[in-house]
């Protein structure tokens, strides 16, 4: 979820290039966390919310009919 909802293309760039300390990472990551993993490389601010459980997903791949 880092990747995808805390870290835009241009953060992960300058990690990739070392501009980015691990400890301002670290730093970053646990701000975020606190603050609900919004989804801000797509910039919302809305904490997240795990989609709802879908009751028929138990039913399916597993080879069986009802």
């Amino acid at each position: 979820m880092i990747s995808t909802r805390l870290l835009s293309k241009e953060d992960k760039d300058d990690m990739l290039n070392g501009l980015v300390s691990d400890e301002t990472l670290e730093t970053a990551v646990q701000a975020w966390m606190s603050a609900g993993m919004p989804d801000y490389a797509n910039g919302h601010t809305e904490p997240y919310k795990p989609p709802p459980e879908n009751p028929m997903s138990m039913y399916r791949g597993n080879g069986k009919s009802g």
